[in-house]
């Protein structure tokens, strides 16, 4: 008997999964190789354009960013009471204020509070409409350093949909304010430091690609595992910032040029691969970076972020301006541009001001020296002096 096509290929094989986390490749019947965002719990979403193609990079990060949510799944949904924080909190996750109204990184800060609030046996069946600010504050006073304020932060947002769904006609945490510790936040790298970490960790790590990723272009963990070959064009890097920041159009430095010569093409739209060959995620790059400067023996002080500051303080160093700081950092707000730039080296800044005061005194517009303008101008007030008092007299 002769054999036909089909046996003589086999059975049919699965369809092939991407190294892309959460990717799968599907071969439709005309053939041709079609690409799905498929993450548990969220709809799936057609990665469009040409595999590997600036295009289908740009719809992958947008799918991951906001992927739409599937309706949950309300367990005991019968025993919630109605108007009660735990009903409140119910709906507010379902909602499109919370599935397409937040970042990333807020949902992943708020989600935990939100859960814990809920399913609180002193808060979670009190009654919306009976919250007054005494209740919020006494929410509040059992949180410790900086966690309050993101329990007061998530709390106003679910107040916020509280009102807009007509829940209640007022927020109860209007006027609470949140005093912070004093902090200077991350620490600030110095020369010394830096110096010692790309001693240690010589051009053609990954572990010095991300630490001149995150100091020459003053980068966020959660900006660094997006970047890839697409977004470096001429000499000149194009970062899109997270939280609220402007996207920046910088030129590449030699340090950081340098790093990337030294990487090998891993043939993927990012630079930077886990030990899985899948992209990063934030919270992996950043506990792996932790790894990274304890081999080098830095002290424990010394993160990832602590490199945007250190690079916001290099340009305040110079004599860099706030709106020069923010062109950099991406930041909207002088005051957050200053907030960053505050650790600057005083002395150095101080020498770049006296080289700049030098520069002015010898030179005005036109090649005439200052100190003649400044002598002109002091013989036209003596003469006009002179032409008064001879009026008068």
């Amino acid at each position: 008997m002769t054999s036909t096509g089909s046996s003589e290929q086999g059975p049919a094989r699965r369809p092939k999964r991407c190294a892309y986390k959460w990717v799968h490749r599907v071969r439709g019947r005309d053939g041709k190789l079609r690409f799905y965002l498929r993450r548990r719990g969220f709809a799936r979403v057609r990665l469009k354009g040409e595999f590997g193609s600036t295009e289908w990079a740009e719809n992958y990060r947008q799918a991951m960013d906001g992927a739409i949510a599937l309706p949950p799944r309300e367990i005991g949904a019968s025993r919630t009471l109605a108007g009660s924080i735990n009903a409140l909190i119910a709906s507010y996750l379902a909602s499109t204020q919370w599935t397409e109204g937040l970042a990333k990184n807020s949902k992943h800060t708020r989600r935990p509070i939100l859960e814990k609030l809920r399913t609180s046996e002193k808060w979670g069946n009190v009654l919306v409409r009976d919250l007054k600010a005494k209740h919020v504050r006494a929410i509040l006073d059992v949180q410790k350093g900086h966690a309050k304020r993101h329990w007061c932060n998530t709390l106003r947002g679910l107040f916020r949909f509280a009102i807009d769904t007509e829940v209640i006609e007022d927020d109860p945490s209007a006027g609470i304010k949140v005093t912070q510790p004093r902090s200077d936040g991350f620490h600030a790298w110095d020369d010394g430091e830096i110096g010692r970490y790309r001693a240690y960790w010589p051009l053609g790590s990954e572990a010095r690609l991300v630490f001149e990723f995150a100091l020459e272009t003053a980068s966020r963990r959660c900006e660094i595992v997006r970047l890839g070959l697409q977004h470096v064009r001429k000499g000149r890097i194009q970062i899109e910032r997270a939280k609220g920041s402007d996207a920046v159009d910088i030129e590449v430095s030699p340090e950081l040029q340098a790093a990337l010569d030294a990487m090998p093409d891993n043939g993927n739209l990012t630079y930077l691969l886990n030990a899985k060959g899948q992209p990063y995620t934030p919270d992996q790059l950043g506990r792996k970076f932790k790894e990274w400067a304890d081999a080098a023996g830095m002290p424990k002080q010394c993160r990832l972020h602590g490199l945007k500051k250190s690079r916001a303080s290099q340009i305040a160093s110079k004599g860099g301006s706030a709106h020069q700081i923010m062109a950099i950092t991406g930041h909207r707000s002088l005051a957050q541009a200053q907030k960053y730039a505050d650790k600057f080296n005083k002395r150095e800044a101080a020498d770049a001001a006296m080289a700049l005061l030098k520069t002015t005194a010898s030179k005005a517009p036109g090649g005439i020296a200052l100190d003649d303008v400044m002598k002109l101008l002091t013989q036209l007030k003596a003469d006009q002096k002179a032409n008064v008092e001879c009026k008068t007299a």
